[in-house]
């Protein structure tokens, strides 16, 4: 069996190698519930894929009034449910369908391709790239990945940090290398999430009325054709190869999985794999994991729209 890389295991790996190992090689993962951040952005990658697929806007926000996918963060239910129903409402409203500048070709694509090496022109015949793209879609006869992203702020500053995001030039590389077509790179859809609290005196409707005017009055939503250059791609191909070899050798030799205690605090909560670092006994703190296996995220089937 091929040794598998992927975008979320990288960045795994580059935070810590001990974390990478714990989570791809051993496949633990911290039991409990996922954060409410993400659950909020799974949620809202679940509607745009029916969005794209073709639902229409009606059946879509009923749904979404009716959801339980919040049920578990009690408090934080309702405000995070109103926030929702008001993003994907302003979303449709903003970006009408029958406005699109381009064709859906299919959506939640998995990939899977050798690794490539762009200074000796060959592939590697141990590591694969792999991953699952959001939406393939078409402009003026050129295809470009689709990439939904939900974030707190959208700025001058997120909309320079696209322009050099590695998931999206190496998903649109590989994806097309995978395929057999050529990908000339992608579309950011990145949606702003209102950063507005519950008060006391709120109910759901005036959340949602203050919600609103806020995507009313402020830049929430951007679309972004991002293209693929060349020298930035031939760099981003060069790291990734020795980013794989070295992924490979923690996976086989346990020196090579060493910690990066400056992450151990990461953003200010301890690193989910901490106990397991502390602990004189492993066993002792077994319970607190799950098996899980890597790349849980691939395994789905590609989803193509009728033509």
């Amino acid at each position: 069996m091929q040794f598998k890389i992927t975008q979320s295991s990288i960045k795994k790996f580059l935070s810590c190698r001990r974390k990478y190992k714990y989570r791809y090689i051993e496949e633990l993962v911290r039991k409990g519930v996922p954060s409410l951040n993400l659950t909020f952005g799974t949620f809202i990658h679940e509607y745009l894929e029916r969005w794209f697929n073709g639902e229409d806007e009606a059946t879509l926000l009923a749904d979404a009034r009716d959801t339980e996918a919040f049920v578990l963060y009690e408090k934080k239910e309702d405000e995070a449910k109103v926030k929702a129903l008001a993003m994907l409402s302003k979303y449709f409203e903003t970006y009408p369908r029958e406005s699109d500048p381009f064709n859906v070709i299919g959506t939640e694509i998995e990939f899977s391709t050798p690794l490539y090496n762009p200074d000796t022109d060959t592939e590697s015949s141990s590591i694969m790239f792999g991953g699952k793209i959001d939406g393939l879609v078409e402009r003026n006869g050129q295809y470009w990945i689709l990439e939904h992203k939900t974030a707190g702020y959208v700025s001058d500053s997120y909309i320079q940090k696209v322009w050099f995001d590695a998931q999206i030039q190496l998903y649109a590389y590989y994806f097309g290398r995978a395929k057999g077509i050529e990908v000339v790179g992608a579309l950011y859809d990145v949606l702003g999430k209102s950063q507005l609290k519950w008060c006391k005196a709120d109910t759901e409707v005036s959340l949602m009325a203050k919600v609103l005017a806020q995507y009313d009055k402020k830049q929430m939503f951007l679309r972004e054709f991002i293209p693929i250059e060349e020298e930035i791609m031939h760099h981003r191909l060069q790291e990734t190869w020795i980013m794989g070899h070295d992924m490979f050798k923690v996976a086989t030799e346990d020196a090579a999985a060493y910690r990066n205690t400056n992450n151990c605090f990461e953003w200010k909560r301890p690193c989910e794999y901490l106990s397991l670092c502390q602990a004189r006994n492993r066993d002792a703190v077994s319970y607190l994991y799950d098996k899980r296996v890597a790349h849980e995220e691939l395994g789905n089937a590609t989803k193509t729209k009728d033509t």
